[in-house]
């Protein structure tokens, strides 16, 4: 979570001194958690959301949490208590003492009755006028230091990341020029560098530079998408082309292909429409195998050596898992999946929901089972709060595995899904 620098004037409150420990830390966390407190020092007054902020690894109970709480409103005085719409909140009144901030942000908390409309107003037009100054003064700076702004972009673009990113630009703009799909991402490509071992999807040659390969080319309507585009080295790249995959694999000329590459790329495409999280969109684009009979290009079904082929590593295996806790988490709460329109959108997304389903099933060490049943019981222990995104469930699933690993009994020993299982799950959770 996002933190604040306290300011020592917090030590000179004789308030604090009165405090024990827990309390005070709790009260630390009340002026300095972001995700917790707003600008202004309002925020939820629920305990167990306070558990979860300030003591989401202890052992320590909501009861004890709401005690020292009410024990803090009992001390200080310059923390109050008020509700409205029914929901109780708290007014840290020294926050703007404790915490020197240049402007205060926007909130959807409602403020106490106590903080005028005119306050509120005050600090809007406050707001208002930093955001038009900050951007003033940028537009300043750019226009003063064009030049070295643009040196600056010049030797950035001759970085690896800077390379990395003109190609991304590159291949998104060629895309939108053929008029095809052009989605792929970041995390999308590293998955299918990861599926691949960092070799040559072709020939599987490792010691060299990986470029983003379309199998079936732009030009003939394949898309800048992860089920479009393998890593490849740039003798398989120059050397394939624009021919169809199928044909090219045939080639007298391409003796340097692995005789199972054909099944690598069929394998890969199963992995990406298994984790695709709109399967009626991957399946738009469909790309032609070679005709059975083939026996080079390892795709034959007659003749074909099967034991030859590679597993698909464990990366798909772990994507199928949290394909499937995402899956249970919208199913449970009935919250739509997060826009992903924009970057900042995906980035937003990213950070409130895949990664904290990756956590979860990191913390259950990749058990189906296990990761379902953290996200039920943390929803339970935080019943009656609003929960938003798996990011509200992350810091008291965390704090459940604190508990099991302190002996309480959670079923750790139930047996793994099954691949027949998960596959079952995942196809009910697509047709529900």
């Amino acid at each position: 979570m996002a933190r604040r620098i306290l300011d020592t004037a917090f030590w000179d409150d004789t308030d604090v001194a009165k405090l024990d420990y827990p309390e005070r830390l709790l009260l630390i966390c009340m002026i300095t958690d972001e995700s917790l407190s707003n600008d202004y020092g309002w925020l939820p007054a629920h305990p167990a959301l306070l558990k979860k902020h300030a003591f989401g690894y202890d052992s320590c109970s909501v009861a004890e949490v709401e005690t020292w709480r009410d024990t803090i409103l009992e001390t200080c005085k310059n923390v109050k208590l008020y509700s409205m719409n029914g929901q109780e909140y708290i007014d840290l009144v020294k926050f703007p003492e404790w915490q020197k901030l240049r402007y205060q942000r926007k909130t959807h908390l409602p403020p106490p009755p106590w903080y005028g409309e005119e306050a509120l107003a005050a600090s809007e037009a406050e707001r208002e006028e930093h955001l038009k100054a900050d951007r003033a003064s940028g537009l300043i700076y750019r226009e003063a230091h064009k030049e070295e702004i643009h040196i600056r972009q010049r030797a950035y673009r001759q970085t690896p990341k800077g390379k990395e990113l003109e190609r991304r630009q590159n291949h998104r703009r060629l895309a939108r020029e053929a008029g095809v799909p052009a989605t792929l991402t970041q995390t999308e490509w590293q998955a299918s560098l990861d599926f691949f071992g960092n070799c040559c999807a072709y020939c599987g040659d490792s010691d060299v530079s990986l470029s983003q390969e379309h199998i079936v080319p732009l030009s003939a309507g394949g898309g800048y998408v992860a089920e479009n585009v393998v890593p490849a080295c740039s003798r398989c790249n120059e050397s394939k082309h624009k021919k169809p995959l199928e044909d090219w694999l045939v080639e007298p000329a391409s003796t340097f292909v692995l005789k199972n590459a054909g099944e690598r790329i069929k394998e890969y495409l199963l992995v990406v429409a298994e984790t695709s999280r709109n399967s009626a969109e991957t399946s738009r684009l469909t790309v032609t195998i070679a005709p059975s009979g083939l026996s080079r290009d390892g795709l034959s079904s007659e003749g074909k050596d099967t034991a030859s082929a590679p597993r698909p590593r464990a990366s798909s295996g772990k994507n199928a898992i949290r394909k499937a806790l995402e899956e249970h988490f919208v199913r449970t709460t009935k919250l739509p999946r997060p826009p992903m329109a924009t970057a900042s959108q995906k980035r937003a997304a990213g950070r409130r929901w895949w990664a904290p389903l990756t956590r979860m099933a990191e913390l259950t060490d990749w058990n189906l089972t296990q990761g379902i049943r953290l996200i039920d019981e943390a929803r339970k222990r935080l019943e009656g709060l609003t929960v938003s995104a798996p990011e509200s469930l992350l810091k008291t699933a965390e704090g459940i595995i604190g508990d099991w690993a302190r002996g309480k009994s959670h079923g750790r020993d139930s047996p793994q899904l099954s691949a027949t299982e998960l596959a079952a799950m995942q196809e009910e959770y697509t047709h529900d």
